[in-house]
């Protein structure tokens, strides 16, 4: 490593011997002597240490240049006067007089050993800064206000070319995310690092050049030496969208591009909706259609009642349509009327008998049956299919559900015996009884009665 060391001191300068043997001490090191000041300020910025007499004419001069230049400085101090003014321009290194070889050449290898440490935390820091500007992952160095680093990957996504452009577009680094339910962003955050140190599974929103939106995970690594956090983005943009294409899959209907059964009963668990009011649709022998017409026409005209009775829910905001298998539909009320409920299912009744369909010149005519509940007792889906299946019974357009149409405690009762018999049978719990029947006259057994029994739980 090279050390430049300019001693102004006409003490040593006269002092061949000490010359000669710091010379010869300190090899790697480029010593000059001088007290002419052109001399001093020629030399001046190319140093890494000044040692001066504090009594060298312009020597606090030269000192703050050098303190403003991060060049260390030694004043050579003969009285406790001159010290207080070394410490007046804030240097705090001196030598006193007299001056001893082995002080001197320690305090020259002193710094020496400092610059060689700091150029080795150079080396390390642009090492590791080559690093992380090539790997691929998005990467920013902050002491939780301004950006300190930034690799070439996240100065990319947010279309800058360098730190100072993004500090100077950012004032603050929170602003670079977007403010988004569901993300850490989600109101505004004074203590976001403080979250990321608890939780490395936290997602973000960014902006990028193009002005579209990409999410990332991310995580925090803490510097103590530095009190700086480290913030590494994982782009998991294409896998959340894979997901929520996969949900919007599992939710919509295939057909009609309707929110499906699978999607009521979500929303219905996870109470996203209040609803009073739930009807189901069922066409009329709509497999008779399918089977003459074939699935393409059927399908056509499960796509046209759809658009029917949109128009008609379309009158009333708080009602949604939901596309059952097969051919049923639901429709669902929130904070709705009975009787402003009933009319949007007799108008929706009345649309699809009154609209022919005409699809591959063909005239297809259809009819639907509703089952309707505003039940708040039990479940409004089994409650209202309850009701349709007893309209379709009566031969009636639609039937609003009534306690005499509950079944479900006979039912509840069937599979419980259901269940009984399933275990009794499994377990060898039939057991046979039979008794002869005897003919009067004869006094002969002419056949048996028979019966069986079965062994329950309790034995």
């Amino acid at each position: 490593m090279h050390f430049d060391v300019l001693i102004a001191d006409d003490e040593i300068i006269n002092d061949k011997k000490l010359i000669k043997s710091m010379q010869k001490t300190l090899k790697n090191v480029n010593l000059s002597f001088t007290i002419n000041e052109e001399e001093i300020i020629s030399k001046l910025l190319s140093l890494n240490l000044l040692i001066i007499n504090i009594n060298t004419q312009n020597s606090i001069s030269f000192a703050k240049k050098c303190r403003n230049e991060n060049i260390d400085v030694i004043f050579i101090i003969d009285n406790t006067n001159t010290l207080d003014i070394a410490y007046s321009i804030e240097v705090f290194d001196f030598i006193y007089k007299p001056i001893f070889q082995n002080k001197l050449l320690f305090k020259i290898e002193h710094y020496v050993k400092i610059r060689e440490k700091e150029k080795e935390i150079l080396k390390q820091k642009e090492f590791s800064s080559i690093i992380l500007n090539n790997i691929a992952t998005p990467i920013f160095l902050t002491d939780g206000n301004s950006f300190l680093f930034a690799n070439k990957n996240f100065l990319k996504i947010l279309g800058f070319e360098s730190l100072e452009e993004i500090n100077k577009s950012y004032p603050c680094v929170s602003g670079i995310f977007e403010k988004r339910e569901g993300f850490l962003f989600s109101d505004k955050k004074n203590n976001w690092l403080e979250s990321l140190e608890t939780n490395n599974n936290l997602k973000v929103l960014i902006k990028d050049y193009k002005n579209k939106e990409r999410i990332y995970k991310i995580q925090a690594n803490y510097l103590k030496q530095d009190a700086n956090y480290l913030i590494f983005l994982d782009d998991i943009t294409h896998e959340v969208e894979y997901k929520n294409e996969l949900i919007k899959l599992l939710y919509t209907d295939n057909l009609t591009k309707k929110p499906n059964r699978a999607k009521l009963i979500d929303e219905l668990q996870h109470n996203e909706i209040n609803i009073n009011s739930l009807a189901i649709i069922d066409i009329n022998s709509f497999k008779e259609i399918n089977d003459f017409f074939g699935n393409k026409v059927g399908d056509l005209v499960l796509i046209e009642i759809t658009n029917i009775i949109e128009k008609e829910i379309k009158k009333l905001a708080t009602l949604k349509l939901y596309k059952f298998p097969s051919d049923t539909y639901c429709i669902t009320g929130e904070n709705i009327g009975k009787n402003d409920f009933l009319a949007i299912i007799k108008n929706i009744v009345s649309a699809i008998y009154k609209q022919s369909i005409i699809l591959e010149q063909h005239e297809i005519d259809t009819r639907v049956t509703v089952g309707i509940s505003f039940s708040t007792k039990n479940n409004k889906l089994i409650t209202a299919d309850l009701a349709l299946q007893a309209a379709k019974k009566d031969n009636k357009d639609y039937l609003v559900f009534y306690d005499k149409l509950d079944n479900l405690q006979e039912y509840e009762n069937n599979m419980k015996w259901t269940k009984k018999l399933k275990n009794a049978l499994l377990e060898d719990k039939i057991i046979v009884y039979y008794q002869p029947l005897i003919n009067n006259v004869t006094l002969q057994v002419d056949k048996y009665e028979c019966l069986v029994r079965m062994i329950d739980e309790d034995n």
